[in-house]
């Protein structure tokens, strides 16, 4: 059957047989929360931290789905699709930091991590 279309062009595959698979990397995903999807916490729980900023609720949930989103492009296992999506092999993440609490402004610049940013005009 191959490999989906966007595996293959992304060439998971080929970083995964040379080793790079994430092991021993912790990354931080600051965003909406995350959920304990199965495809982070199956078969062993790789959540290994959980703060929320907002409401200070002490286990994990994502109450807009974009962070669960986010952790599952990064280090997604694929348990629920039996391997089918599966994240590339994942580098640290970095913070990020706006004018204004609530605000992000630029990404973190590092050539080492991978850095995300976004804004808000919401806030």
């Amino acid at each position: 059957m191959g490999q989906p279309p966007f595996q293959a062009l992304l060439a998971f595959h080929r970083v995964h047989r040379q080793g790079l698979t994430g092991k021993g990397v912790t990354i931080a995903v600051i965003d909406t929360g995350i959920y304990p999807h199965p495809d982070l916490i199956n078969p062993g729980n790789r959540l290994v931290a959980f703060k929320d900023f907002v409401n200070r609720h002490t286990e994990p949930y994502d109450d807009n789905g974009h962070g669960t989103h986010c952790a599952g492009d990064a280090v997604s296992n694929g348990y629920s699709s039996n391997g089918t999506y599966i994240g590339p092999a994942p580098e640290p993440a970095a913070g990020n930091e706006g004018p204004e609490e609530g605000t992000i402004a630029s990404p973190g610049i590092s050539p080492r991590i991978i850095t995300v940013g976004a804004i808000s005009t919401r806030y």
